[in-house]
């Protein structure tokens, strides 16, 4: 039995034995398998490099050449257009010395007619003076023969005193005897036939004189005289030159039972009816012109001036009063007809200046009441802070005429200029002593940018100003210490990026001794405004504003209050809605590069009468501001229309305000259509007659031709 169990120990042994080894065997297959498997893969990683390196070779290889083939044919073709360009240089370098030849000989062809154009001009010119000349002469020897002619037609009258004389002694003489009182009898009657006779040859040379005139006058209505009929000066060919004097002219038509002038004058105004029209060549280049005291002045840059007094209707004729060089260029004038005053200004590379002349004599002379005639400021220079924070430096004149603007008020002259920084600088001289009183630029003060600058009184000013967003009226007065700013009269605001470029005011000159007060007669305000919208300058829109000079006398009286702070400012909708007119006007063709709105051939205020280009069809709009609601209504004819405009307008707000813009000063409207046979650049308008002016040239070169002018 222990041998049993012995034995059987035995057998597991062994069969243990067997289990290791065969798993020792296995184990070492497994581990063989494995460094197999590495192998390979190893291999197989390194076949698929070789593999992939050789295939991107070839790629690249491949690349390369089709690259080299690309940059080849690009080469040729750059070759090529290398050629081409080269070609096409050559042809305009050929073309270019050819039109530089053909320049050449058209500037040696225009220097050779601008020699020629100046000596014609110059020959021109002393054909012109010679002509001058001799119709002076002619004209004196005129008004000589009609003063002699007046003479001989007071003889009559001389005659029939001296006969009445003697009768009245006649008469006298009751102690003379019965035969003696028979034969005064006698000579009474003989004394009475002479009388008689006298007066009938006297009523015959009054008949036969008066319709000659009328005649001739006819000869010059509607059309322009012959130019035998006509003078001319160095300015160019001007008008009919009076017949005489105008006391020697006979009224064409006298009107029968016209008891008051003033009131005929108002009713032909009425219905716009005048009582003869005059035309009158002038030439010569015009860079400023005005209507004074029933003169047209003009100037040109040269210096040249002209001065025709125009036909009224006690003498119906053109006349020549001044004309001549004043020696200097100027940039324009002001002029005061209750003065006898013209004052010229200018710029030069130092100084701004003024002239004082007077126009009575037939050549320009040095005002006689000026201590000084020539007044000088220097020019000067501002620093001002742009957008950026930078600081700029600028002249404090400008060498742009259009950048200037110069009032008269009794002794004061103002003169507004607008720099280029954009600054305004305002000077105001006391011409008859010959003193600045005021200079902005020296008391370190300026307006900002102000666009315009009028008068009220000779103390008393207006400017108009941007600072205020949409814009405002700034009344100022002048005393010893300065300017006082007064009031701010604001305008109606403005949409966002809405902008007012320069504006214009246009003022009559003011008369001192007239009544109803110490401040002058009463004047209208033409403010003339245009607004760029932000859909650009070329969508601009434009409107005349007519303000009473009252409405700032009203303010200056409210700024004497010591219980007021200064300045009042005052919003728009409690000054402006009652007082003033706002009047939509169409664009004023102007040049993409010229931002001023006025129009350069119109001078539209005539007392309390404006003058407007009507908006449809050829003719003319006069609204009379100084009119009675109750007046009777005048007789119409199908060619004219009268509006009585009482209540508000309303401008829509638009592109341009922010409400809508309503004002109600009352006029009255006069509208004549289809009287003129020719389209006129411009109007001007005084108190007793319009001037239409006919132009002719183009752009820079435009100069006034010839005046039409209506007497009333």
């Amino acid at each position: 039995m222990k041998d049993s169990k012995q034995g059987e120990d035995n057998i597991a042994t062994s069969v243990d034995h067997s289990k290791a080894i065969e798993d020792s065997g296995s184990l070492e297959w497994e581990q063989e398998f494995n460094r197999l498997r590495a192998k390979i893969s190893t291999r197989l990683k390194t076949w698929e490099d070789s593999q992939r390196s050789s295939i991107t070779k070839q790629l690249e290889s491949f690349k390369a050449q089709q690259e080299l083939q690309i940059l080849k044919s690009i080469r040729s073709e750059a070759l090529e257009a290398q050629t081409r360009i080269d070609n096409q240089a050559a042809e305009l370098r050929n073309a270019l010395d050819t039109s530089r030849r053909e320049w050449d000989e058209l500037f040696r062809e225009c220097q050779t007619l601008r020699a020629r154009e100046r000596q014609l001009a110059d020959d021109l010119s002393e054909a012109r003076l010679a002509l001058t000349r001799q119709t002076l002469d002619h004209q004196a020897d005129k008004v000589k023969l009609l003063e002699e002619l007046n003479t001989a037609k007071s003889a009559p009258q001389l005659h029939q005193i001296t006969l009445l004389e003697e009768m009245n002694a006649a008469k006298s003489a009751q102690v003379e005897p019965l035969g003696e009182q028979s034969t005064t009898r006698t000579g009474l009657a003989g004394v009475t036939v002479g009388v008689n006779v006298a007066k009938m040859k006297k009523s015959e040379n009054d008949e036969f004189d008066g319709s000659e005139t009328a005649s001739d006058e006819e000869s010059h209505t509607e059309e322009t005289a012959s130019p035998e009929e006509w003078g001319v000066q160095e300015l160019g060919h001007i008008g009919p030159i009076g017949e005489g004097p105008p006391d020697v002219v006979v009224p064409q038509h006298p009107q029968a039972g016209a008891n008051d002038p003033l009131q005929e004058r108002r009713r032909r105004w009425q219905t716009l009816t005048w009582t003869n029209r005059k035309t009158c060549n002038i030439g010569g280049s015009c860079n400023a012109y005005q209507l004074a005291g029933g003169m047209f002045i003009k100037t040109s840059k040269e210096g040249n001036m002209l001065i025709l007094q125009l036909p009224n209707s006690r003498a119906p004729l053109y006349r020549a009063i001044t004309y001549g060089n004043l020696n200097a260029k100027s940039f324009g004038f002001a002029s005061d007809a209750s003065q006898d005053l013209l004052v010229f200004f200018g710029c030069n590379s130092e100084s701004v200046w003024i002239a004082m002349y007077s126009p009575t004599g037939s050549k320009p002379t040095p005002h006689p009441k000026a201590t000084s005639q020539f007044l000088q400021v220097q020019k000067g220079s501002y620093t001002y802070t742009t957008g950026g924070g930078c600081y700029c430096t600028t002249q404090g004149a400008s060498s742009d005429p259009r950048d200037y603007t110069l009032k008269i008020a009794g002794d004061f002259v103002g003169m507004l200029v607008y720099t280029p920084g954009g600054l305004s600088r305002l000077l105001v001289w006391n011409w008859k002593i010959g003193k600045l009183i005021r200079d902005t630029l020296a008391e370190g003060n300026s307006f900002g940018t102000a666009y315009e600058f009028s008068f009220v009184s000779p103390t008393l000013f207006h400017v108009t100003t941007l600072a205020n967003g949409a814009g405002s009226i700034d009344l100022y007065s002048i005393n010893p210490s300065g300017f006082t700013h007064l009031a701010s009269l604001l305008l109606p605001p403005v949409k966002q990026g809405v902008e007012i470029v320069p504006v214009r005011c246009i003022t009559e000159s003011l008369q001192p001794n007239s009544t109803p007060n110490h401040f002058g007669t009463p004047q209208l305000s033409i403010l003339q405004f245009k607004y760029a919208t932000q859909f650009g300058f070329f969508n601009s829109e434009q409107f005349q504003l007519v303000v009473p000079t009252s409405v700032f006398i009203d303010y200056w009286n409210d700024s004497q209050s010591k219980t007021l702070k200064l300045p009042i400012t005052v919003q728009w909708n409690i000054w402006g809605p009652s007082k003033t007119r706002w009047i939509p006007r169409p664009p004023i063709p102007l040049s993409p590069l010229d931002s001023r709105p006025e129009n350069l051939w119109t001078r539209y205020l005539g007392g309390q009468r404006v003058l407007a280009l009507p908006t449809e069809g050829p003719g003319i709009d006069v609204l009379d501001f100084d009119f009675d609601p109750d007046s009777p209504s005048v007789n119409q004819d199908p060619s004219l229309q009268q509006d009585i405009c009482i209540g508000p307008t309303v401008i829509p707000a638009g592109n341009v305000f922010r409400d809508d813009v309503v004002s109600s000063l009352p006029y009255i409207k006069t509208t004549r259509r289809g009287v003129f046979d020719e389209d006129f650049a411009g109007f001007a308008i005084d108190e007793e007659r319009i001037i239409a002016i006919s132009v002719e040239g183009s752009g820079s070169n435009r100069r006034i031709s010839k005046l039409t002018t209506m007497t009333f």
